[in-house]
């Protein structure tokens, strides 16, 4: 059977969309999200323990829905450059809004989590994930521990929601050296109650600080940024505090009873702020 060119152009057309739609081909899904979370915790320096629970509210401002999202925790990336136990920060749990225990998957070493929604996020629509999390810190690797003046550096302790682009969901693994995160900025609002020996720095702005029964309970907000940072050290005096030289951070000048400078300036460069030790 011979064909006209009109009519083996709307056969092949034809053709070419039932291949699309049985392949699956240009059905990546529209998606992308606004977040936010709220972080309560509890930090035990000499223990070196660390709990907290972690609540996300991702809404989805997307045109598709979805009932899988992906976290990621940037700080297990680092373990693996010790060779002992501690050092995981680990999921215990995870609950939606209502309180429905939600099935989730560790994956890479546990810098990623799949978390399996009870329903679909439909366009619009909003979730808030709890999270329950502890870990054992460290000895001080790169960023990320207890150094030995005892000093805690707790960068990229959070779980953060992975990116979906043109590519869909970026959950590579992450690169052996640099960085390696890709995210997007959001607000941070973090509780941490601390002995009250320690004092706190962090790269969100303070809102309250109250001690009672030897605890302090700090406060921050942090808003549009891609991480909550928190430094914690015994033996100092918080002296001055006041905006900084780069928008939305802070000038933390620190006085050290014991070794003037030591640990001060490495957590000032470990925030990415700048002060003058008086």
């Amino acid at each position: 059977m011979k064909y006209t060119i009109k009519q083996a152009y709307v056969i092949s057309l034809f053709m070419l969309i039932c291949v699309t739609t049985m392949c699956g081909c240009g059905q990546k899904k529209e998606l992308s999200f606004e977040t936010s979370y709220i972080i309560e915790t509890d930090l035990d320096p000499e223990m070196r323990r660390m709990t907290y629970t972690e609540t996300a509210e991702v809404i989805n401002t997307g045109s598709d829905s979805t009932k899988t999202l992906y976290f990621h925790i940037y700080g297990n990336k680092f373990k693996g450059l010790r060779q002992v136990e501690d050092g995981d920060i680990a999921v215990l749990s995870v609950q939606d809004q209502n309180g429905n225990e939600l099935q989730y998957q560790r994956e890479q070493e546990g810098v990623l989590y799949c978390v399996e929604l009870g329903q679909a996020l439909e366009p619009g629509q909003s979730v808030e994930l709890t999270f329950a999390c502890e870990v054992l810190i460290p000895d001080l690797e790169s960023m990320y521990g207890v150094s030995r003046d005892g000093d805690v550096q707790l960068p990229m302790f959070s779980l953060q929601l992975a990116m979906y682009d043109q590519g869909g969901w970026d959950i590579a693994p992450l690169p052996e050296n640099g960085d390696g995160r890709y995210g997007a900025a959001a607000d941070y609002n973090l509780t941490i109650r601390v002995p009250e020996a320690y004092l706190l720095a962090c790269n969100g702005d303070e809102l309250s600080r109250q001690t009672s029964d030897g605890i302090t309970t700090y406060t921050y907000r942090a808003e549009k940024r891609r991480d909550i940072v928190v430094f914690a050290c015994e033996d100092y005096v918080l002296l001055e505090q006041k905006p900084g030289a780069l928008a939305g951070r802070r000038l933390f000048g620190f006085c050290h009873r014991v070794v003037p400078g030591c640990g001060w300036e490495r957590g000032l460069s470990f925030l990415g702020v700048k002060g003058n030790l008086q």
